[in-house]
């Protein structure tokens, strides 16, 4: 069981080396995977934010939706490149 948190934490750390914009591409694909394929938690999520907010619309609704993951998406990214980032990079602007 060890080899396998090696093999998967070393993994997780060569996608960490690559440059911030390459990941948010990444976060892009993921986003597209979450969202439209695996439709991850999509009922909750909606059902969260019709009770949050009763005085949208349902197109509203959608996009703060998309935001959310799209945020969600871009956080996993921002996660990974923690195992990685130099002191120096860190005190940078990764927002595209």
């Amino acid at each position: 069981m060890k080899v396998v948190y090696y093999i998967i934490f070393f993994s997780w750390y060569l996608l960490s080396l690559l440059p911030i914009k390459i990941l948010y591409f990444f976060s892009d694909i993921l986003f597209l995977l979450i969202y439209y394929v695996i439709r991850y938690r999509r009922a909750v999520v909606r059902n969260n934010l019709v009770n949050s907010f009763p005085n949208k619309t349902i197109v509203e609704i959608v996009k703060i939706e998309k935001e959310f993951y799209r945020f969600f998406c871009d956080y996993i990214v921002e996660t990974i490149k923690l195992l990685s980032i130099s002191k120096e990079d860190s005190s940078l602007d990764f927002l595209p």
